[in-house]
């Protein structure tokens, strides 16, 4: 295993480049939230910042609708167009004005919302305020640095717009009253860095702005539909237990499942950072035998990361949350349980059938599983009595269930027997 590990760094330097600046960019994206976490639960309150935490999920869906599946598609169409710099300039200003109208639809959506839902008008300024994070994911032009696998520009913006942020808070939050400077100081850092990330984006690729042609606007678009779809309906799988639970059992139940959540996203970042990381080399290569053997290793780490994990559960949320959110140290322990699935999930879902060509099927299977789940929650609602534990449990058994059906697409297409180019069938169509 060791003389694996040896392999694969000494022939994958420009990889283990983009690696460690992908890793300290999450890390600080991850890590410093669970910093401020004790702070603003002693400051502001259990109930305060449950609504905080609440509104943020909802619009974690936001920001799923302005991804709409560019941070994958555009990154692979940059990386495949990487010597064609005219056609990096059309999908780099495609993408932006796609995402630019879904956010502006995004934020008109918020104020028609307060005219019609109580819950929206009386926390209006908290939503506004809010859409931080999805203008952040409008703007921020992760995907065209991933794509030419420069990640070291977005890297220091993002690192300093998340200190600004940290600092902000421990200056200025003091009481509960205090609640909305939250997402406004998040938005301070969000567009300092996001301006910044799209001057350096157009510095790169030596070009100006301007709007494509429709044509080229409408393809591109269409491109990340199927994804769109796909991770929206991962985000159903993954966000809407904190929107639900906060339904039936009220926000301060939130920030409960809101604790142990941010701790399993932590441990999963490192997943999500191989994957960018070599995301391009496994689209330009179409190896099976690649992604295999990087799977090999992460699913060996992430499965003793668990268990280390859960021997500490007790110490973690002690300092993390306190006394006052004891309760989520079981939470964790049957939480871990996502933590091999996820990469199992990411592997074979992402590196295998959407970097070859299958985003349609992968579209497909995700949204079966998301119907899947929403479906056994209606049924457990009414039938037993819901905690946070049942939407843990719940959300673990959809890990294991989209794995389950992941590998046997992977199976029934031989990708796994594959060591060089895939056919030309695979083309996305099926």
């Amino acid at each position: 295993m060791i003389k694996n590990i040896k392999s694969l760094v000494k022939n994958n330097q420009k990889i283990i480049s983009n690696l460690s600046y992908l890793t300290i960019l999450q890390l600080f994206n991850m890590l410093l939230p669970l910093v401020t976490y004790p702070y603003l639960i002693r400051v502001i309150g259990k109930e305060t910042y449950g609504l905080v935490l609440y509104v943020q999920s909802i619009l974690l869906f936001v920001t799923v609708f302005i991804n709409f599946g560019f941070s994958i598609s555009a990154t692979r169409q940059i990386s495949l167009h990487i010597n064609n710099r005219t056609e990096i300039q059309n999908i780099a200003n495609s993408t932006l004005v796609v995402k630019s109208i879904l956010f502006l639809i995004s934020l008109l959506g918020i104020f028609i919302a307060s005219e019609f839902l109580s819950f929206v008008r009386d926390n209006l300024w908290l939503f506004v305020f809010s859409m931080a994070v999805p203008f952040y994911e409008a703007v921020f032009p992760i995907w065209y640095f991933q794509g030419i696998e420069k990640m070291r520009y977005i890297t220091v913006l993002t690192m300093l717009s998340r200190v600004l942020f940290t600092v902000l808070i421990f200056c200025f939050v003091r009481t509960e009253s205090d609640y909305l400077l939250i997402p406004v100081f998040y938005g301070i850092g969000s567009v300092i860095a996001a301006s910044l990330g799209v001057y350096l984006m157009y510095k790169d690729m030596g070009g100006a702005f301007f709007i494509p042609k429709f044509r080229s606007i409408h393809y591109y678009f269409m491109d990340s539909l199927p994804l769109f779809i796909s991770n929206f309906s991962t985000q159903i799988n993954n966000r809407i237990a904190k929107v639900l639970i906060g339904i039936f059992l009220g926000v301060a139940e939130v920030t409960i499942y809101d604790l142990a959540e941010k701790i399993i996203e932590a441990l999963k970042t490192p997943v999500g950072l191989i994957g960018q990381a070599i995301y391009p080399k496994v689209v330009q290569l179409k190896s099976s035998s690649f992604v295999l053997k990087i799977f090999r290793v992460t699913f060996i780490i992430f499965f003793i990361i668990s268990i280390i994990v859960a021997l500490m559960a007790p110490t973690i949320i002690n300092i993390l949350g306190g006394r006052e959110l004891h309760s989520a140290i079981n939470l964790l322990r049957v939480f871990l349980f996502v933590l091999p699935l996820a990469v199992t999930r990411h592997f074979l879902g992402v590196q295998l059938l959407i970097a070859f060509g299958y985003s349609r099927r992968y579209s497909i299977i995700i949204t079966i599983v998301a119907v899947v789940y929403i479906l056994a929650i209606v049924l457990l609602s009414i039938y037993t009595d819901m905690t946070v534990f049942s939407f843990v449990i719940l959300n673990v058994c959809s890990e294991m269930l989209l794995s389950a059906i992941l590998f046997s697409s992977v199976m029934e297409l031989d990708l796994l027997n594959t060591g060089s180019i895939i056919p030309n069938k695979a083309s996305g169509n099926e």
